[in-house]
């Protein structure tokens, strides 16, 4: 930036980032990095959303809304196409708009293809056709920390996760990744 002074000189004025903001400059593009390299799409969209008071939240994308009004004690979500939502205002702890980061569902299953059950899950989750030669699980937060790993012994495992924060995951098996959702 250039700023004038008396003496009609031009001066450059420079400007330092903070370093806490670097940080999480520089873990945004880890994890995109790494969501890039396992061929997972992110997608920013800007979204309503809505926290329940039991603490669960509702995203709609705001390009799919055609109307918002309240009614006899209800939102009422109206969308372009054609369907509503009702939700009961006293359920509502909070309505907001938003970017999420999301991630888009991966195609159907196939007989070759990881799959993870339940999915959300509380506990523990099932892991199916686990690549060949998969000697170790790694479970990963969405902003690329490593919060778990397990030794992988056969093509099926069960996972204890009780102990993994709310949240999404990302579960590396080998060449393979899958999502999964902890309540």
């Amino acid at each position: 930036m250039l700023t004038y002074s008396s003496s009609y000189q031009y001066k450059y004025i420079s400007f330092f980032t903070p370093a806490k903001s670097l940080i999480m400059i520089r873990k945004s593009l880890l994890l995109l990095i790494l969501l890039y390299s396992f061929g997972i799409a992110v997608v920013q969209a800007q979204n309503l959303i809505i926290r329940f008071t039991d603490g669960t939240e509702n995203a709609d994308q705001l390009s799919s809304l055609q109307k918002l009004s309240f009614d006899s004690g209800s939102l009422v979500i109206s969308y372009k196409n054609g369907s509503t939502a009702l939700y009961a205002l006293p359920e509502i702890q909070k309505l907001y708009f938003g970017a999420i980061t999301l991630i888009p569902d991966e195609p159907a299953a196939t007989e070759n293809s990881m799959s993870i059950y339940p999915n959300p899950a509380l506990n523990e989750i099932h892991l199916e056709n686990i690549p060949a030669g998969t000697s170790m699980i790694f479970i990963y937060r969405m902003d690329g920390k490593l919060v778990m790993q397990q030794p992988a012994k056969v093509s099926t495992e069960l996972i204890n996760i009780s102990n993994l924060e709310c949240g999404l995951y990302l579960l590396v098996a080998n060449t393979k990744t899958a999502k999964f959702i902890k309540q």
